[in-house]
Formats: structure tokens, C-alpha cells, sequence
């Protein structure tokens, strides 16, 4: 099958030297393929566009750490058929992240590129994911609907003295066509 994907982002940065950081919204969209390896194990490899970061506040005033990417999913699905037409699958794998854009965003002003601000952000990221899904069959295909955790594995910052990680918890719905 192949389909589409998207949805909802609520993205944070943890790490050793990450404090006092809120959870910023964003969106992911994106595209995946399902190419079975059996009756209960499905390989999906997935490309989305996907809204990062965190809010903060300094000095009394908010900002956000927005920062965008190219997210590469490759994940294992091992399912749970429930009824008829009906799948649970438990969901995890490695996902690597191109940095396509870092912005801080202030409540009021304007927005300052990263690396106009001191801030140095790698162009690749690393994590893994783990989660689950359910698939509906409707019409030709099945409709997707997934709620997934990507822990950041690697430093996004280029700075080797300073550990800050990317993290996000994803609740996604999409639509797969067989091929």
C-alpha cells in the first residue's frame, strides 16, 4: 500500500542543559509505503514534512524554538488483527531528521534565524520511535490512525559541551491505497 499521513506534533527539547521548556504545537504531513513481510509484520518507510522545537520564556518574555524538518521514519509493524477489516499494530524504529530551518520566534518582534542568534543546529538528526496504530478498511484501502513517540537519540546542536535533544509525541491519521 502506499498512503498519505499527517497531523499533529507536540514537540519539546530534553537534554542535560535543556530547563524550563514548554511543548511547542506544530503539524507533520507526509507520505509512507507499507510492504508486508508476512501475515503480521509490515515494513513502512515514511517521508514527512515535520514542525519541531519548544516554547521558553526569558527575562519574562516567550519565544519559541521553531525548528523544521525532513523526517525519514523507517518503522516495523508487528499487527493484531482485532476483527474483520480491523488491525492494531505496535510500531517502532529508527527515524532521521534533515534540519531544513531554524527560527526563534518571540511573542512580539520579529523572528531571528538560529544561527543569527548564536545557535548552531545540525543538519541531521537521529531517534527512535515507538508507538501504535489502527487500520480501518474503507473503500479500496484502509484508513490510518497512529499515536507515536520519537525520543531524539543525538545532539542537535553543534556544540560538543551541550547536550539538547529533539523529542515529540505525534498523533497521526492518514489514508493507504493498495498498489
Amino acid at each position: 500500500r502506499v498512503g498519505i499521513i499527517g497531523g499533529y506534533n507536540m514537540a519539546s527539547l530534553s537534554g542535560d542543559d535543556v530547563d524550563d521548556v514548554d511543548s511547542r504545537s506544530g503539524f507533520d504531513i507526509g507520505g509512507l509505503i507499507q510492504i508486508p513481510m508476512g501475515d503480521m509484520i509490515t515494513i513502512q518507510p515514511e517521508v514527512h514534512y515535520s514542525q519541531r522545537g519548544a516554547s521558553a520564556e526569558e527575562d519574562g518574555e516567550g519565544f519559541e524554538y521553531a525548528l523544521d524538518y525532513i523526517h525519514v521514519p523507517v518503522l516495523l509493524k508487528a499487527g493484531l488483527p482485532l476483527a474483520e477489516g480491523f488491525d492494531f499494530d505496535f510500531l517502532v524504529g529508527p527515524s532521521f531528521a534533515f534540519n531544513m530551518g531554524c527560527e526563534l520566534q518571540p511573542e512580539e518582534g520579529d523572528n531571528v534565524e538560529c544561527e543569527d542568534a548564536g545557535l548552531e543546529v545540525k543538519g541531521m538528526d537521529f531517534g527512535i520511535i515507538g508507538g501504535g496504530s489502527f487500520a480501518w478498511a474503507a473503500g479500496p484501502g484502509h484508513l490510518l490512525a497512529a499515536a507515536r513517540y520519537d525520543w531524539g537519540m543525538t545532539n542537535i546542536t553543534d556544540e560538543d559541551d551541550v547536550d539538547v535533544k529533539n523529542t515529540a509525541l505525534q498523533f497521526l491519521v492518514g489514508y493507504a491505497f493498495p498498489l
